[in-house]
């Protein structure tokens, strides 16, 4: 992944020469902390939106189990669920937790502030890339992820581990899942079992380019509800949804993530695009998000400074190496 943005630096140093600083970027997304590049709670963005367009989310800080248990049963959560961390990225440690034992589990190992998140069982899931400029009186979708989420369907004879092997891709996550997941059961015949409800291309979900159900009614719906975000120009939604029709209509559905300026234009990641397709892409959506920022400090927003964000930067590094290492070692049966 890292190869794609080592040639995306020369846009970064030519941005940094022509705004004065580095941290330019900070300036893109003012009403999220740091623009959203990094250390960044999502709870913080959550509150942002309005209640009925997001899961109901609550913030776990350092409580013994016994409150955890109280907050999620007054929140109304219920079991399926989802945790994930505060501060989290590319879906590590996001578990689906099924009963009190999991939780309890997944409490005790974590020690960092995470989410505990109502489970939303629609079908689908989409990445929507929205930006809008300073002072325009629309904003626009310029990207849209379609996900396919890990699903084998039982012959009555092989057990799950057996046909995973059967995909290079399913393969792949079987030691992510052994800790998770029994591979040695049997699905029955003609059982859909879905391994990840997470859709992150890193645990298995297959990515495509889904502009092609860009419609102006859903352009319209995706920029009714990013104006409701204060200070968000650009990013992207994560979004769980009944079916594309009802999504443009802004029924059934649910805001999963939003993500500022480290949001990624995973379409990037459909097998068709070649890497010279996914760079172009990348320069694309870096050189909207320097516009933006250089448009708001026109207006007064200031922009990050070396003394300050330098060290947010180290914190970020130290926190996803610190997460990275939990994942491994991270058991919930």
């Amino acid at each position: 992944m890292w190869t794609l943005y080592v040639p995306v630096v020369p846009l970064w140093a030519y941005h940094a020469i022509c705004n004065r600083g580095f941290y330019t970027f900070t300036a893109t997304n003012p009403g999220i902390k740091n623009g959203g590049m990094y250390n960044v709670g999502k709870m913080s963005i959550y509150e942002l939106l309005p209640p009925e367009s997001f899961p109901k989310t609550i913030l776990i800080k350092d409580q013994i189990f016994e409150q955890v248990t109280d907050q999620v049963d007054k929140a109304g959560i219920s079991f399926p669920l989802i945790v994930k961390p505060d501060m989290g990225m590319r879906g590590i440690l996001v578990k689906k937790i099924e009963n009190t034992d999991q939780l309890k589990k997944y409490h005790e190992q974590l020690h960092l502030d995470y989410l505990v998140q109502e489970y939303i069982d629609y079908p689908n899931e989409t990445g929507i890339f929205y930006v809008r400029m300073p002072g325009a009186i629309n904003g626009k979708i310029i990207g849209i992820t379609t996900k396919q989420f890990m699903c084998i369907t039982g012959d009555g004879q092989s057990s799950i581990r057996q046909l995973m092997l059967e995909n290079p891709r399913f393969a792949m996550q079987i030691s992510r899942l052994e800790s998770a997941t029994d591979l040695d059961q049997i699905p029955s015949k003609g059982a859909k079992i879905y391994l990840q409800p997470i859709g992150n291309h890193n645990l298995g979900t297959c990515f495509t380019d889904g502009m092609h159900h860009h419609t102006p009614e859903l352009e319209q719906t995706i920029d009714h509800l990013c104006r409701k975000l204060p200070g968000f120009f650009y990013g992207r939604l994560d979004i769980r949804f009944k079916s594309w029709q009802e999504l443009a209509k802004g029924i059934n559905f649910s805001i999963i993530e939003v993500n500022g300026c480290l949001s990624e234009p995973t379409q990037i990641y459909d097998p068709k695009y070649s890497f010279w397709n996914a760079l172009k892409e990348i320069y694309r959506h870096h050189h909207i998000m320097f516009r933006i920022a250089a448009e708001n400090i026109k207006t007064g927003i200031k922009k990050g400074r070396f003394t300050d964000d330098f060290g947010e930067m180290v914190k970020h590094f130290r926190y996803a190496n610190k997460i990275s290492k939990l994942a491994g070692k991270l058991h919930l049966h």
